[in-house]
């Protein structure tokens, strides 16, 4: 059957939640020095706040998942929604785990503060607030694609996979790791503000998986290397830098439209169209360009 609390639920220790069915609680949820479990077979409702000590775990097996404001962990959280997954206020933890069968919705922030951050969904996946996790983040949209409407923050890495479009830009909105490298590869288009890998690698792919274009607004830099790979137009608006290599390969028109410098090598091949480069071209050890058409 169905469980509806219409008070407070505050324990001392422990909340364990368990429906048949649905699942609501229209005030807060709080296990002071312990953890909260709650499970449904169908649509699992936080009106309020959910606060525990410990972990939380929310589990729907037939529905959705829905909090209405901040949910707060002293150790981990764990969502798994049977269907969409909607958190409108923050969501705190050490690491944090979110899975669902169709969308994933984050209308706040997404904070782990010690440890990783993963998403994991068949259909979009959008992160109104900023994403910020101690060590690794990984976005994963098997069906649709990844929105990230502010600032992406890892510790030691950061990894996009979209089965559509990945876009991360907003007014500068920034996707940065401290080390470990940055991933994004997409079924459609990739459109940037910000990537900066400070010690590691970026790669962009719309070509292996996908048939899109790839577009950076703002600058891109990585402390390693850095690949760019377009099934169609590839285009840099500002600097690209990398202490390594830089590789651009697209089948339409590669455009840097300002500069591009690495401390080693830079290859830019368009096996379909041109490629333009309005500023200097700068490396360390070589620079290769192979146009199907003109180089300017």
């Amino acid at each position: 059957g169905a469980i509806s609390n219409s008070g407070i639920v505050s324990a001392g220790l422990n909340v364990t939640e368990t429906a048949g069915t649905t699942l609501t609680n229209v005030k807060a949820v709080t296990a002071s020095k312990g953890a909260i479990e709650q499970k449904a077979g169908g649509k699992l409702w936080n009106e309020k706040a959910v606060s525990a000590g410990t972990t939380v775990k929310m589990t729907s097996t037939g529905a959705e998942i829905q909090n209405d404001t901040t949910v707060t962990a002293g150790t981990t959280l764990t969502q798994d929604a049977h269907t969409t997954l909607t958190n409108t206020g923050a969501v705190q933890a050490t690491g944090i785990d979110q899975d669902a069968g169709s969308t994933i919705t984050n209308s706040s922030t997404v904070k782990a503060t010690t440890g990783a951050i993963t998403q994991d969904s068949a259909g979009a996946i959008h992160n109104v607030g900023k994403v910020d996790a101690g060590t690794t983040i990984g976005m994963t949209s098997t069906g649709a694609g990844i929105q990230n409407d502010a600032n992406v923050t890892a510790g030691t890495g950061i990894t996009m996979n979209a089965g559509a479009a990945i876009d991360n830009s907003n007014t500068n909105v920034t996707v940065s790791s401290s080390t470990g490298d940055i991933t994004l590869t997409a079924g459609t288009n990739i459109t940037n503000d910000i990537v900066t890998a400070t010690t590691g690698s970026i790669s962009m792919d719309t070509a292996t998986k996908g048939n899109g274009s790839i577009e950076n607004t703002g600058a891109v830099s990585a402390g390693t290397n850095i690949t760019q790979n377009a099934k169609t137009t590839l285009t840099n608006d500002s600097t690209v830098t990398a202490t390594g290599a830089i590789d651009q390969d697209a089948v339409g028109k590669i455009w840097n439209k300002n500069t591009v410098q690495a401390g080693t090598t830079i290859d830019m091949t368009s096996t379909g169209a041109d490629i333009q480069n309005d500023a200097n071209v700068t490396a360390g050890t070589g620079i290769t360009m192979g146009a199907s058409t003109a180089i300017d």
